[in-house]
């Protein structure tokens, strides 16, 4: 159990973020619907924790946490969802090409 867990703050943020991991692993490369939507939830979820690594310095007072670490953490949970969302557009990318070309042979 890591600190932010022990102190319960963004405990909304970390679930989000679980519950977009886990639907992340279970994408299949021919469900762009899904992509797309996990790709939207992602972005809004990624500019949370961007939000949160601009406010490092009044959050690590309040919550007495240092602002590196603060800082480290939040942003490698912005990295992750700005990369899995990239994936994810290009997925959904991928699924609307092959639906135009479905269509250009018919």
């Amino acid at each position: 159990m890591n600190i932010y867990q022990k102190l319960n703050i963004f405990e909304e943020e970390i679930n989000q973020y679980k519950t977009l991991l886990n639907n992340y692993e279970q994408l299949v490369s021919e469900d762009g619907q899904t992509a797309y939507r996990l790709a939207q939830m992602m972005i809004v979820l990624a500019d949370r924790f961007s939000e949160i690594c601009l406010n490092v310095s009044q959050y690590s007072k309040e919550f007495s946490i240092p602002k590196t670490d603060l800082y480290n953490w939040a942003y490698q949970k912005y990295r992750i969802l700005m990369t899995t969302h990239e994936f994810c557009r290009v997925v959904w990318k991928q699924c609307c090409d092959n639906e135009r070309q479905r269509w250009n042979e018919n």
